[in-house]
């Protein structure tokens, strides 16, 4: 409307806790925030001409919990899960008002768990969930959750450590986000591999 733009402001708030049990090797980690932004830009197509204009307010709630434990001899175990709550406040009317963020799953988790052997080899493997999620501000469609294996293994050896790791071991197929004009999709099965030496 050949108006500048206003600013865009932000906010927000964390609390947390830690744990580190008596009973075993581990570490538990828990919190909860917050996320407020106001004058988010949001690109628009109107009328065949593409724009910008902004929204009122986006906000961003949830809970993340973390866990690190040594389970047995050598074995170690680490698992994550986050909840995410968004809702965009538009102004009165606005379509936007009250729907979801782009992108933004409700529910993300992981676990993952290895094995330490004494000649320095360690291996492990793991497992990934993305939650459903809207592909945009007017959330006029939902991507599938999906779940991820992974793979990998190390070795060490005095100054040196070489590591191959593989994703997505399934190969499984499936849109990870959409933008403005597309969507791209997650990556296939991926093998890498990596060698450091340190002195």
């Amino acid at each position: 409307d050949g108006n500048a733009l206003r600013p865009t402001e932000g906010e927000q708030w964390e609390l947390g806790v830690k744990y580190q049990p008596t009973a075993f090797d581990g570490l538990i980690t828990a919190s909860l925030y917050d996320l407020r932004q106001k004058n988010v830009n949001r690109s628009v197509l109107e009328g065949g001409i593409a724009g910008i204009r902004q929204i009122g307010e986006v906000k961003s709630r949830g809970l993340e919990i973390e866990a690190t434990a040594e389970i047995a001899d050598a074995w170690k175990l680490r698992a994550g899960y986050a909840y995410n709550k968004t809702e965009q406040v538009a102004p009165e009317g606005d379509p936007l008002n009250g729907n979801q963020l782009a992108d933004a799953p409700n529910h993300i988790a992981s676990i993952w768990l290895d094995r330490e052997f004494a000649n320095g080899l360690r291996v492990g493997g793991g497992v990934r969930y993305i939650g459903d999620r809207f592909i945009d501000a007017a959330n006029s469609a939902e991507l599938d959750s999906v779940t991820l294996v992974d793979l990998g293994a190390a070795y060490s050896r005095d100054n040196v450590e070489m590591s191959l790791n593989l994703t997505n071991v399934t190969d499984e197929v499936y849109v990870s986000a959409c933008g403005f004009s597309y969507c791209s999709y997650g990556e296939g099965r991926t093998v890498s591999a990596k060698v450091t030496y340190k002195w």
